[in-house]
């Protein structure tokens, strides 16, 4: 019978804690040391190099013109679809065109006009109003003409 005030005796505790936090630390530099080294000699190429502002509008630019072209202005928010409108491409293209003209406009100001009128293609999807974004789709057609493509 052991006494409650009797020192109790514990064999020593083997953990696998001071192992598995040495492995995590090796691996997590070996880790990082792979991922420098990519860098270094797959990644310092300049391929990826997005260009100055102005570049990135017109580019920008571009992008909503090519989208504006593919808009069907009789049917914009593809309502005349089997499809719910948010599963038709309109939607993502009319979303993708006001993207593309905010920031085209937001890099250059030349491309001011562009940007208003992707704010209203936002504005008449969001209040499902497909006369604003017929008006608007006319609009950036026109605008679309004087962009470099």
């Amino acid at each position: 019978m052991t006494s409650p005030h009797a020192p109790q005796t514990s064999s020593p505790r083997r953990g696998f804690g001071r192992g598995l936090v040495l492995f995590s630390f090796v691996a997590l530099v070996a880790v990082g040391l792979g991922v420098a080294l990519g860098f270094l000699l797959f990644g310092g190429d300049d391929a990826g190099d997005p260009g100055s502002a102005d570049e990135r509008a017109a580019a920008n630019a571009r992008d909503a013109c090519v989208l504006v072209e593919r808009v069907d202005t009789d049917d914009p928010l593809g309502e005349d679809s089997e499809e719910s409108v948010v599963e038709t491409s309109a939607y993502g293209e009319l979303i993708a065109i006001y993207g593309h003209a905010q920031a085209a406009g937001a890099d250059d100001s030349a491309y001011d006009d562009l940007a208003e009128q992707g704010e209203l293609i936002f504005t008449g999807f969001q209040r499902a109003d497909a006369a604003t974004i017929e008006d608007a789709v006319d609009e950036l057609t026109d605008l679309c003409a004087e962009v470099d493509r």
